[in-house]
This record gives C-alpha cells, sequence and structure tokens, in this order.
C-alpha cells in the first residue's frame, strides 16, 4: 500500500466514524423528535410546537402539527438538554382585517390555546441522548395541564 493509499485508507475511517457517531453537517450532536400533542384527550387538529433551549444556548428546533402528530427530523432535531416547549395553532376567527404589506383585506387569524402553551409557556421537557425521545404533550383547553 503506498502513501496515498494508506492516508485514503485512514480518512475514510476517520470519516466512517464521524458518520456514525450522530454527529449532523452542523458538527452538533442533532436528535430526532417526535410525539402526539391532544388537547381535552382530542388530538389537535394543526398548528406547530417549538423547542427552545433553557439556557439560551444550543439549536431551536420545531415541526407543524398534524392530526396531533409531530416529528422533527434529526437534521433538523434538537440537541441533549432542557427545554421550553410553544405549541400554537392560530384559526380563522371569521373576520377579515386589512393587511398592509399585501394592501389587501385577509381572514384574521388568533391564538386558539391558552398563553401557558405559548406566549407564557410553562412546557419543560428534557431530552438526553439515550431516551426515545417520543415526546408527548396532553393539555387542556383551559390551561391547567401539561
Amino acid at each position: 500500500m503506498d502513501l496515498h493509499d494508506s492516508w485514503t485508507a485512514r480518512f475514510g475511517l476517520v470519516l466512517l466514524v464521524l458518520l456514525g457517531s450522530g454527529c449532523s453537517r452542523s458538527g452538533l450532536d442533532r436528535l430526532a423528535v417526535r410525539g402526539t400533542v391532544r388537547v381535552d384527550n382530542q388530538p389537535l387538529e394543526g398548528g406547530s410546537i417549538t423547542f427552545l433551549p433553557t439556557d439560551g444556548r444550543g439549536p431551536t428546533a420545531g415541526a407543524m402539527i398534524a392530526s396531533g402528530d409531530y416529528r422533527i427530523d434529526r437534521d433538523q432535531g434538537v440537541v441533549a438538554g432542557e427545554y421550553r416547549v410553544k405549541i400554537t395553532y392560530f384559526r380563522k376567527t371569521g373576520k377579515q382585517v386589512y393587511n398592509g404589506l399585501e394592501q389587501r383585506m385577509v381572514d384574521e387569524m388568533a391564538e386558539t390555546l391558552p398563553p401557558p402553551y405559548n406566549t407564557k409557556t410553562r412546557l419543560r421537557r428534557t431530552i438526553t441522548g439515550d431516551n426515545s425521545r417520543q415526546l408527548d404533550f396532553d393539555l387542556s383547553a383551559d390551561g391547567s395541564t401539561d
């Protein structure tokens, strides 16, 4: 084996180790997360879920909720740590409002979940590298459970 072949073999081995170790392209060890969101025992029709690191460091991650289910793939996922979780679901109010940016009338949208789940979230989750990362949320329409 000549010097070039030896270097290529070593590089290939290092690359294989890095790819197998869970390092993403960003250099962070991101983790996939999935789960369900229910409100008063019913799947949340739509909306979004966002994981925000409590220490302010590291990436945020989020996904759309459809029929109560959400999924964040590993390449966009969280890193191990403590998170505040925000869940939002906007619906049309039945009113029209003027949108100055688009210069036209549009459907007014309003948050349907109470503040303890979004703007004043009480939701917290700890994510570790060895747990299943199936994170379910059982909420109540009045904001009293999480």
